[in-house]
């Protein structure tokens, strides 16, 4: 996506407490010390910009790493590497730091439908049984669910789609 100065990855770490003159902070243990871009997912939340609360340190996190091209040997050979796109979100350490999963927000918004058009209708609401009915049955059910658009599955940059698919409108 940002070649040839920049490359991306989505790593597995813990978040390390840094003191310097008169600061902590609580930063993405990676061997690298500087980078371009880093977006968190720890502790169920997405964190866009620092400084990340002390509640994150040495806490599994998943991070979307964009650094600058010069560190890729570094990055490509890091312990907590996991990929890039949404093949990332099969990976078992993608899913125990990101629990909610591809089913949960299908069935969610399933659900969140049908009371929608009950309320449109002017009928009853769906009754408790009949939304604990729905599920999800598809093959990606149990993926984890993208914490960033550029990890789902129809994202252009995605890694996981060709661009005959895109030139096809699929």
């Amino acid at each position: 996506m940002f070649a040839p100065n920049y490359k991306e990855l989505t790593v597995f770490t813990k978040f390390i407490k840094v003191t310097t003159d008169n600061e902590v902070r609580y930063i993405p243990d990676l061997p690298i010390n500087k980078s371009g871009l880093i977006l968190v997912n720890c502790d169920g939340r997405n964190h866009y910009a620092y400084p990340l609360p002390a509640s994150c340190e040495g806490k599994d996190a998943i991070c979307h790493v964009v650094y600058f091209a010069e560190d890729d040997l570094k990055m490509q050979s890091f312990a907590g590497k996991l990929g890039t796109g949404y093949d990332v979100c099969k990976l078992q350490q993608y899913k125990d730091c990101c629990k909610t999963t591809i089913a949960d927000v299908k069935i969610a918004e399933e659900k969140q439908r049908l009371i929608l058009e009950a309320e449109k209708n002017k009928v009853s609401p769906p009754s408790k049984e009949e939304l604990d009915a729905v599920t999800y049955e598809e093959a990606d059910k149990d993926d984890g669910y993208p914490q960033w658009v550029f990890l789902k599955k129809d994202y252009a940059d995605n890694p996981t789609i060709e661009l005959k698919e895109i030139k096809n409108g699929k």
